[in-house]
């Protein structure tokens, strides 16, 4: 595939980079010895986290699915080590599921960090990384998202899951180039009626948990690139994508299993201040493979997807910003052949008026995603008190609404829920 040919490139600027760590370490006795005390000074290492607890109730009153109530604890450690203008990242979280009677541990970061050079910066393990302009919409960040974790109410940073990766970020006269190169593949931990209902396109409803959907999860390695740089007050970037889609779009005819389908995306983003505001613009092509096999459905094809956006600040510590998604599938013969009942393009329109910032006693938002041509909403909110530094609550909802129930957000209309939220940090 196109994008594998940087592979080599990443493999000869990270085996550059090593190479000129070691030999800026190669000295004579003396002088290594002063250097060991100088970096032995600057070490530091710094341990901190939260305790939380976050209890839901859901809102639907015909309890179609049995779903129950659920509060989750979780307790997080995290470590910043510095060792001779190197990075040591640990971030840990330990959960308690009291619906399920679970308990799950999950790794988020785990890398080293270091400026190899005085433009390269190297970061190897387990990490975080995102880019693009939506918000809640993902046109060329194409990494891992963890959708259940934002039905659950979690905070917004768990939407974003870690993969094991090597990131090379090195900055130009005139750009700045972003190499990824993922380890292994990672889906998304997509709606698959564990938590939440969703729509089963195989029985033309809606279904809970009695049928979990699973797809087998391949071990293949994935690329991204991302050249992007300012042009006076513009940014912008160039993206590139070379992997496969994170939720099982794809099913065998045959047997009937769900499948993750590959693909090689291409996108482009700028952001630029506009009467008063910040605007942005993004758009990304899919190309989805092996989309016309007579045994093979793919429900995402080849797309090409458009995003314009729009923020301000209406008062001090008010702000409002709109968007404008849509999405246009090419569709393919398998699916006109079975008559599938799939829609080929899909507008949405987002509105979001939010207020205070992270340090203000009171902060909180609310957000509504709708759909013009597929009749579909999700309205989310939330309020945000600020005890101390250390103490602070969040209270909320999530409401969905549509007309049809296989659409993506009326999939969801009996996942109503209401949440607390308690966070003490330590």
């Amino acid at each position: 595939m196109l994008l594998k040919e940087y592979r080599y490139l990443m493999a000869f600027l990270f085996l550059f980079c090593c190479f000129e760590s070691l030999a800026n370490e190669v000295d004579d006795e003396f002088s290594e010895w002063d250097e060991f005390e100088s970096a032995e000074e600057q070490n530091d290492l710094e341990l901190y986290g939260f305790l939380e607890f976050l209890g839901s109730r859901f809102l639907d009153p015909e309890d179609r699915y049995s779903y129950k109530d659920y509060g989750i604890y979780t307790a997080r450690v995290s470590g910043d080590f510095t060792f001779d203008e190197s990075l040591f990242k640990l971030k840990a979280d330990v959960s308690y599921n009291d619906r399920f009677q679970e308990t799950d541990f999950e790794l988020r970061e785990a890398y080293y960090q270091k400026y190899v050079l005085d433009n390269l910066q190297v970061k190897l393990g387990r990490q975080v990384i995102s880019w693009g302009t939506g918000d809640q919409v993902f046109l060329n960040d194409l990494f891992p998202k963890n959708w259940r974790a934002l039905l659950l109410s979690q905070d917004i940073d768990y939407l974003k899951k870690p993969i094991n990766a090597l990131r090379l970020d090195g900055g130009f006269s005139y750009f700045n180039l972003d190499l990824v190169a993922i380890e292994s593949f990672e889906p998304d931990d997509y709606i698959n009626g564990e938590y939440f209902s969703y729509f089963n396109s195989e029985k033309s409803d809606v279904v809970g948990e009695n049928d979990i959907l699973h797809a087998e999860v391949n071990d293949k390695r994935e690329y991204a690139a991302r050249i992007y740089g300012n042009q006076g007050s513009v940014e912008w970037s160039l993206y590139f994508h070379d992997g496969y889609l994170k939720q099982p779009f794809g099913t065998e005819l045959s047997t009937s299993e769900r499948f993750f389908p590959a693909l090689n995306s291409f996108g482009a983003s700028i952001r630029a201040p506009l009467f008063g505001g910040l605007a942005n613009i993004e758009v990304s092509d899919y190309s989805v493979s092996d989309t016309e096999n007579q045994n093979k459905i793919h429900m995402i094809n080849s797309q090409l997807r458009a995003l314009a956006g729009y923020e301000f600040e209406i008062f001090p510590e008010v702000n409002f910003a709109t968007q404008l998604y849509v999405e246009k599938d090419s569709g393919s013969e398998v699916i006109d052949r079975l008559g599938l009942d799939i829609d080929k393009t899909r507008s949405q329109v987002s509105f979001k008026l939010s207020f205070g910032g992270l340090n203000d006693e009171y902060s909180g938002y609310i957000f509504i995603q709708a759909s013009p041509n597929q009749d579909d909403a999700y309205l989310q909110g939330n309020l945000q008190v600020r005890v101390n530094d250390r103490l602070r609550g969040v209270l909320g909802f999530n409401v969905f609404d549509g007309e049809r129930n296989n659409t993506k957000f009326s999939q969801f209309d009996y996942n109503d829920n209401i949440y607390l939220r308690v966070r003490y940090y330590w």
